[in-house]
């Protein structure tokens, strides 16, 4: 057991999947259970700053998506939604977890959308912080896939893209925080190669926002929305969009960027769960 600076301890562990370890984190000792899916180059201890706040409310299981964190993983083998079910599946299997709440940061936020249609009948209710893939305006995942393949050769060759960037920030289709982040994942080729088939992986995902929508509603799931106001990764657009047509929504517009999961967030989330 380690302890974090707030006092509340996190247990690690392990479960196999297709001969591949998986890790995850166990938080907080709420009587509702939460599923918690971190964003692009993060890990399971993202949402360690958060605990206080959760942990009066829930049972926290926060997993190490493929190629991120002590999660097992060959960069080189892509992932489906299929794997994330499976992965999923065996999670409630070993930490006997019926109902569950489920939350997604980022990247995470899109994973846990595309697994709304499949656990519907046994979500308590939804967590998206600065959830991607709502409206594809965040641009990893809105190319056509013949141009995604084409983007690989960027693994070989970052200067072409980085040039990209460059112009995209110089037109302010980009800020300078997206810049920045995209930059730090040209830097090593192994960083590149874990963007492009994260990237890849992702693509696959099939999600239609409005039957979503429709079956938060039908079976009457609140979802708490939160963004920042500031964020150039994610438009806050994106989450005002799919608030609007939901019954049980609650969008909370954070003075932040992209990147808010800290210390400070404990006194909203404490208001929000109340």
């Amino acid at each position: 057991m380690t302890t974090q600076p707030a006092t509340v301890e996190s247990r690690s562990a392990f479960f196999n999947y297709k001969n591949k370890q998986i890790h995850y984190l166990q938080f907080g000792n709420g009587a509702k259970k939460m599923i918690a899916l971190h964003g692009y180059g993060d890990r399971a201890e993202l949402f360690l700053p958060i605990a206080p706040a959760l942990s009066q409310h829930y049972t926290v299981y926060a997993i190490d998506l493929p190629y991120h964190g002590d999660t097992v993983w060959d960069t080189n083998d892509l992932y489906s939604l299929a794997d994330v079910v499976g992965m999923i599946d065996h999670l409630r299997q070993n930490e006997n977890i019926e109902r569950f709440s489920l939350m997604g940061y980022s990247m995470g936020g899109k994973v846990a959308l595309g697994l709304i249609p499949l656990y519907i009948q046994h979500i308590d209710d939804l967590i998206l912080l600065a959830g991607a893939g709502i409206r594809w305006a965040d641009m990893a995942y809105r190319v056509p896939l013949w141009m995604a393949h084409r983007i690989g050769s960027f693994v070989e060759r970052p200067h072409t893209f980085m040039a990209m960037l460059h112009q995209a920030r110089k037109r302010r289709l980009i800020g300078h925080s997206v810049f920045k982040m995209y930059s730090l994942f040209m830097e090593k080729e192994s960083r590149r190669r874990k963007l492009y088939h994260t990237w890849l992986s992702l693509y696959d995902f099939k999600i239609s926002i409005s039957h979503i929508q429709q079956l938060l509603n039908q079976y009457q799931v609140a979802v708490y929305l939160l963004h920042g106001a500031k964020d150039q990764a994610v438009p806050l657009s994106d989450s005002i969009f799919f608030a609007k047509k939901l019954k049980k929504a609650q969008l909370t517009i954070l003075d932040d960027g992209h990147w808010f999961i800290k210390e400070s967030l404990n006194k909203q989330l404490s208001k929000l769960f109340h």
